[in-house]
């Protein structure tokens, strides 16, 4: 039996980024709210990714997102030991966790819309730049790309 691949020749299980393309700037995410479902936990989080950009095969830079932020969906399975109310401190300046910060939680799915436009408008201004600002035009070429942010509140050198 062969493995099932998708039209580009991956397997279906491959989760690395298919297009190659280099996407810098800063992604936004805000958490809307967190309510308890019977799997674990379901996230409203909004998306921004208006201040994202792709290099080009000509070595310029565009817009990779969109002004306009989206309201997503997000559910959490507790680990295996089923505990939901350990909490631990998440700021901190490094990028990414050096050990395991999620206590055994796992994203079972990721929706990409919630399907409800009310739900997108709550997103609007949960962002630092007001909407009037993002950038609007995706076929505009640029010679370097925006600026990557610190993260916030980002995730501490030591976990407690």
């Amino acid at each position: 039996m062969t493995a099932d691949t998708s039209p580009r020749g991956r397997s279906i299980n491959d989760r690395t980024n298919y297009n190659g393309w280099t996407r810098t700037g800063t992604f936004y995410a805000h958490i809307l709210s967190i309510k308890p479902v019977d799997h674990g936990l379901q996230a409203m989080v909004c998306e921004g990714n208006y201040s994202l950009m792709t290099n080009t095969p000509e070595g310029a830079w565009k817009n990779f997102g969109t002004r306009v932020p989206r309201a997503t969906l997000i559910d959490l399975a507790p680990g295996p030991d089923g505990a939901t109310d350990r909490t631990r401190t998440a700021g901190g300046a490094d990028r990414a966790p050096r050990t395991d910060m999620f206590g055994g939680w796992t994203i079972t799915r990721h929706a990409f819309s919630t399907r409800n436009y009310n739900d997108a408008l709550a997103c609007v201004d949960k962002f630092p730049d007001p909407p009037e600002t993002r950038p609007t035009r995706i076929n505009e070429r640029f010679t370097a790309p925006y600026p990557t942010l610190p993260p916030f509140p980002g995730w501490p050198t030591s976990p407690s």
